[in-house]
């Protein structure tokens, strides 16, 4: 409707009703065709994502062992290539989901 408004603008009256007609629509269309195509090759040339995270952070619970102390927590995330802070950031995370609890100061247990 845009394209046939600004075709129509120079012999516009006050209760003038717009219609879009074939030509316009077939522009439109062609119009959108073109923008996916670019929006399908801009998308491709974005970074990947770091879905791998998820599961790093999947493996680092899993190998953590059933009762430990924060710092076999940050030698397990030292295997993984975590470091404390963050090992500090999924514990508190871990917590806030119940899947860990801390007993004492520096005391978890799954």
């Amino acid at each position: 409707m845009v394209l046939s408004a600004l075709r129509k603008v120079e012999n516009v009256d006050a209760g003038m009703i717009i219609y879009c007609d074939d030509a316009d629509f077939s522009a439109a269309l062609a119009m959108a065709e073109v923008y996916k195509e670019h929006a399908l090759y801009m998308f491709g040339t974005l970074p990947k994502s770091n879905k791998a995270g998820v599961g790093k952070v999947k493996d680092f619970f899993d190998h953590l062992p059933n009762q430990f102390e924060r710092k076999d927590a940050v030698a397990v995330g030292d295997r993984f290539g975590i470091k404390p802070r963050t090992v500090d950031k999924y514990l508190s995370d871990f917590q806030t989901k119940k899947v860990l609890t801390q007993h004492s100061y520096g005391v978890y247990k799954k």
